[in-house]
């Protein structure tokens, strides 16, 4: 176009809503987390605590997941019966930092 924008760029949010990650996550039969799961992990999410994701924290996820698994594969590959215990480790305090600062079953928004 005229306009310089890529085609399907109007089609594509530059951030999401909580509803919005709500529906992506439906749509990919997501079922597996119950909706105060997918809050804490939208809030997780949205590290400038503006209630949307944008592309920049997606972009973070990304990166620090990547780092996550190729630290998990390093340990594995030291370590294998020792992977488990990371995962639930590191799962537990991300949870628990989530919930302090939040607190659990607070309100969305």
């Amino acid at each position: 176009s005229r306009r310089g924008r890529q085609k399907g760029a109007l089609l594509k949010p530059k951030s999401l809503s909580f509803w919005a990650f709500h529906g992506i996550l439906t749509e990919m039969a997501v079922d597996w987390l119950s909706l105060p799961q997918q809050r804490v992990l939208f809030r997780s999410l949205d590290s400038n605590r503006d209630g949307r994701i944008d592309t920049e924290e997606l972009k973070a996820l990304v990166q620090r997941r990547g780092q996550i698994e190729l630290l998990r594969q390093e340990r594995n590959d030291a370590m294998p019966g020792a992977a488990l215990a990371v995962d639930t480790e590191e799962s537990n305090s991300e949870d628990e930092a989530v919930d302090r600062e939040y607190g659990e079953g607070g309100e969305d928004g």
